[in-house]
C-alpha cells in the first residue's frame, strides 16, 4: 500500500540556485543535502551524508507549466 504525503518546498528559490540540476533533500527539514547532475549522483551523495530516505527532484529552469514531483519513499 503506498503512501502520499504532501511536501512544502519553496521550489521557485530552488530554481534561482539550482537550476538545471538534481537536489536530494532531507526529508524532515526540506534542506538541501545534495546537488548533481544526476539522480543517482545526489542518492549516493546523500547516503553518503547520512540521510537515509532523501527526497530527491530535478530543478527545472522555469516553473510555468511545470508541475514538480518529488520522491521520497514512507
Amino acid at each position: 500500500m503506498s503512501t502520499i504525503c504532501e511536501i512544502k518546498v519553496d521550489f521557485l528559490k530552488l530554481a534561482k540556485e539550482f537550476a538545471g540540476r538534481w537536489v536530494a533533500l532531507h526529508p524532515d527539514t526540506r534542506e538541501v543535502v545534495a546537488v548533481g547532475q544526476s539522480a543517482k549522483q545526489v542518492l549516493d551523495s546523500a547516503l553518503e551524508k547520512g540521510v537515509e530516505e532523501p527526497v530527491i527532484t530535478r530543478i527545472v529552469d522555469d516553473y510555468g507549466t511545470y508541475i514538480p514531483c518529488a520522491l521520497a519513499s514512507i
